[in-house]
């Protein structure tokens, strides 16, 4: 794929599974509003070369589209777990936690007495804050709090492991909600996964992720005692829908003796 200009880049721990999803988030929008994109992680960056010439293709551009874009609640009657529509340019619904057939509904993180439409909608409505405070992407935590209801907090679908000792009480002795505790959250990163975890059907290589590793040959001569060979750049495709091997790494809680 042909590419044009310097690539966006975004700091990331790729061992955070919301992390890594959220850049495969990033990349499904901006290869849907660019008509056509590619990322590739490396060292301890993500970047993302839009494969058209025009002026303009930014990260801010990329959010901001983002943040004025509708999310819709497709289903007026089920505000649980109702699929959401993120309108055009992006033209995408997200389902994933209803798919039972292939089991994306295994990869729910989040209490079933936990709003789904709610909890988006939140995170959507922040998207930009971290570059707007001109910070690292996935680095702004902060309370969430109900765009609807500015009075009320908003708990996030937990995809981001910063949050993974606070995800039970038996995790850190105490409940944070008896103490009237707000903790923040990650929204940016928890809201680019919920997208980066959606399967597109029949664009199985759309998502071109790019990885630092040895070649056959340089793993031989490795074995070989060729500790001076260079790594050289190997590509990963992620096909649709997530393969087991992946979706396994996002696990959920569903026993306090687990």
């Amino acid at each position: 794929m042909t590419t044009y200009g310097p690539p966006i880049s975004i700091a990331v721990d790729a061992c955070n599974p919301g992390e890594f999803f959220a850049c495969c988030g990033l990349l499904e929008l901006a290869d849907r509003l660019w008509r056509g994109a590619e990322g590739w992680f490396d060292g301890g960056g993500f970047y993302i070369a839009p494969n058209q010439s025009e002026n303009g293709r930014t990260l801010v551009s990329l959010l901001a589209m983002v943040s004025e874009c509708a999310l819709e609640q497709v289903d007026p009657a089920d505000a649980m777990a109702s699929p959401l529509w993120l309108a055009s340019p992006f033209d995408l619904r997200l389902d994933w936690w209803q798919d039972k057939r292939a089991g994306g509904s295994d990869l729910k993180t989040w209490a079933g007495k936990q709003n789904v439409v709610r909890i988006a909608k939140a995170m959507h409505a922040v998207i930009m804050r971290p570059l707007g405070l001109a910070l690292p992407l996935f680095s702004l935590a902060e309370v969430l709090f109900d765009p609807a209801d500015p009075r009320n907090t908003v708990e996030p679908f937990y995809f981001d492991n910063r949050r993974a000792c606070q995800a039970h009480p038996l995790d850190i002795g105490f409940s944070p909600d008896a103490q009237g505790m707000t903790i923040p959250v990650h929204a940016t990163v928890e809201f680019l996964c919920l997208i980066g975890l959606h399967p597109q059907p029949g664009r199985a290589d759309l998502r071109v992720l790019h990885l630092v590793a040895p070649s056959p040959s340089v793993r031989s001569a490795s074995r070989g005692g060729g500790a001076n060979a260079a790594p050289m750049r190997a590509t990963l495709r992620i096909p649709a829908p997530i393969p087991e091997p992946i979706s396994e790494r996002l696990l959920t809680r569903d026993s306090p003796t687990r």
